[in-house]
C-alpha cells in the first residue's frame, strides 16, 4: 500500500506513534509473554480463556463446570444470596439448586406443575391422589386424547371446505384462519 501512494504516513518510521503497535518483540528488544498478569492462556484440556474472561474451547470439548460446593459452602451460599428476586413461594424455593440449574427430577416436577396448573380445579382434584408418576401418565394421556381429537377436527373442517368449494356455494365461509382453497 506504501508503494501506491494509499498511506501518507509511515507507520514503520521511528518517530510514528504507531511504531510501538507494529514493533516485533524481537525488534523493540521486549521478550516477555503476551500475557501481563502471568496467566497461561491455554489449560490442559485445550480452551482458551480470554481476557474479558470467556472460555473458548473445541465444540466436541465437554462444556465447562463449575466447581462443586462443599457441604459447608452450600450452607452458607443461601446465607449470602439473601433474599431472592424471583417471585417464588417458598414450597418452590426447594425445587431450585444453589447453582440455579435444576436435576432431571427438579425439571419433571416443574413441569408436571405448570400442566397442572393448565388444569381446572376439578381435574386437578381428581389427580391429586395419584403418585407424580400416574399424574405425569394421566396427563400424556389427556394431551395425546386432546391432539386427536383437534387432528379429528381439522380433518372435518377440511372435508366441508372441499365440498364447500366443490359446489361453490356463495354462503360458504373457511371457519378457521387458514389460506382460502388449500
Amino acid at each position: 500500500m506504501l508503494d501506491k501512494s494509499h498511506c501518507r504516513f509511515d507507520p514503520f518510521a521511528p518517530s510514528s506513534e504507531y511504531a510501538d503497535f507494529y514493533a516485533q518483540p524481537s525488534q523493540a528488544g521486549d521478550h516477555h509473554d503476551d500475557n501481563d498478569d502471568g496467566r497461561q492462556l491455554a489449560r490442559a484440556d485445550g480452551t482458551f480463556t480470554l481476557s474479558s474472561g470467556k472460555i473458548l474451547a473445541s465444540r466436541s470439548a465437554p462444556p465447562p463446570r463449575p466447581p462443586r460446593l462443599t457441604r459447608s459452602q452450600k450452607q452458607e451460599a443461601p446465607a449470602e444470596s439473601g433474599p431472592t428476586t424471583a417471585t417464588t413461594t417458598d414450597d418452590d424455593d426447594d425445587h431450585v439448586s444453589t447453582t440455579g440449574a435444576l436435576t432431571k427430577a427438579e425439571r419433571r416436577e416443574v413441569a408436571l406443575s405448570s400442566r397442572m396448573a393448565a388444569l381446572s380445579v376439578s381435574d386437578r382434584h381428581a389427580i391429586a391422589h395419584l403418585p407424580a408418576s400416574e399424574q405425569r401418565a394421566t396427563m400424556q394421556r389427556r394431551d395425546r386424547a386432546l391432539q386427536r381429537a383437534r387432528r379429528a377436527d381439522r380433518r372435518m373442517a377440511s372435508r366441508v371446505e372441499v365440498m364447500g368449494n366443490k359446489t361453490l356455494m356463495q354462503h360458504y365461509r373457511a371457519s378457521g384462519t387458514e389460506r382460502p382453497n388449500g
